[in-house]
């Protein structure tokens, strides 16, 4: 199991599918392949190991978009990438030297490049509505971001 954390999650359950990120949909917008800087990389969904790490990166995400004193809703998908190809998460990572076991244990994060479909490889989801990023924070900071229920997510074919 990995997590992803997004402010997108309406669209993603209206697609049906977590999609790879390109120019159109990504948050920070998208860079070369070897251009570190604060974009991300073109091609690839971000998953995180850990269910408060993928929460960070929708904290993440609400700070890029200027969200900071709007409210938000905030999604984290529980995936199943399991038999499928895994990538370092070199944006979080920072470097490209190093292999996919060490980037992984460093970084708590891996990446994909198929898109994940609801009901095959998304079956739930949990949805936090947060006033403003302080809240959000705080949610956080107190473990009660892991109190919200999961929601069950069915395949829209």
């Amino acid at each position: 199991m990995a997590f992803h954390g997004t402010l997108a999650g309406n669209d993603i359950i209206l697609s049906g599918a977590i999609e790879p990120t390109t120019k159109e949909n990504s948050v920070y917008g998208v860079r070369e392949e070897d251009n570190l800087n604060l974009m991300t990389s073109a091609g690839y969904i971000y998953l995180a190991l850990e269910f408060e790490k993928a929460y960070e990166f929708a904290l993440a995400s609400m700070l890029q978009k200027r969200r900071t004193f709007l409210e938000s809703t905030i999604y984290i998908f529980e995936t199943e990438t399991k038999g499928m190809e895994f990538y370092p998460d070199y944006d979080e990572l920072g470097r490209y030297e190093e292999s996919l076991r060490v980037a992984i244990s460093e970084t708590k994060t891996y990446a994909v490049k198929d898109k994940l479909l609801i009901g095959t490889r998304v079956n739930r989801y949990k949805k936090i509505l947060v006033k403003n990023y302080k809240e959000a924070c705080e949610l956080l900071d107190s473990g009660k971001v892991n109190d919200y229920p999961w929601e069950i997510l069915k395949n829209s074919e």
